[in-house]
């Protein structure tokens, strides 16, 4: 037996961790994949004034143009970043009508 019979990653942090540090993904087998699931959206605090959050909103979506950006998003093991669209989380919206939630 090791540190875990069986236990649930999230999909980005395991692809992450593959990428990262193979030697200790190739220790373990994947029994299942749920369907995609939107990344966790990045958020402002209230206080942020309306120009700050448009600029930072900006500087994201426009990552992946920018070399220094592309260099930046694939150590983060990212593609880069998109507007927020809600339907990016109608499978999670599903699951948990699934498990009897509202």
């Amino acid at each position: 037996m090791g540190f875990a019979d069986a236990g649930a990653v999230d999909g980005y942090v395991y692809e992450t961790l593959a990428r990262l540090h193979p030697e200790i993904t190739s220790r373990t087998r994947v029994v299942h994949r749920s369907p995609p699931f939107g990344f966790p959206p990045l958020v402002a605090a209230p206080h942020v004034n309306e120009v700050d959050r448009l600029r930072l909103r900006s500087v994201l979506l426009s990552m992946s143009n920018d070399a220094e950006g592309r260099r930046l998003l694939q150590h983060l093991n990212l593609d880069g970043f998109t507007a927020g669209n809600s339907h990016l989380f109608d499978s999670i919206r599903e699951a948990w009508r699934q498990v009897g939630r509202p």
